[in-house]
């Protein structure tokens, strides 16, 4: 199994313990049942990894001692996501909110022209970016 990984924003740089909110202690403790000296990761947004062992397990406030801490820079990478229009306004939602946490930069709607040519059975696409 792989080691859980939990978003707490409220967690420093510098802590020895740290006690995850009710929402990361429920899933921590009934979801995926975990238990006593079980090691997870927890991150706080801001680029810091911390390995934790669980001290004590509760569903609304587990106790984790942190082990270790490491800071991972920003890719400097700049990725840009070109999107077909969609009919269903709802996957095009999203799709916009799955391009945040990917960390896509710049997204790039795209036009598309598709081409059937019967006789041939062939389909051809054309593909225009609108620029921003």
């Amino acid at each position: 199994m792989s080691i859980p990984y939990f978003y707490e924003p409220s967690i420093l740089s510098g802590q020895t313990s740290f006690t995850l909110n009710e929402i990361s202690s429920k899933h921590c403790v009934q979801v995926l049942r975990m238990q006593e000296n079980q090691r997870v990761d927890i991150t706080n947004g801001l680029g810091y990894l911390f390995e934790a062992t669980i001290l004590t397990e509760h569903k609304k406030n587990t106790l984790v001692q942190i082990q270790s801490e490491k800071f991972i820079a920003a890719s400097s990478q700049k990725i840009t996501l070109g999107i077909g229009l969609l009919k269903n306004l709802t996957r095009l939602e999203w799709l916009l909110e799955k391009q945040r946490k990917w960390a896509y930069t710049k997204s790039c709607p795209c036009f598309v022209n598709i081409l059937y040519l019967k006789n041939l059975n062939w389909i051809g696409f054309k593909i225009f970016c609108s620029r921003p």
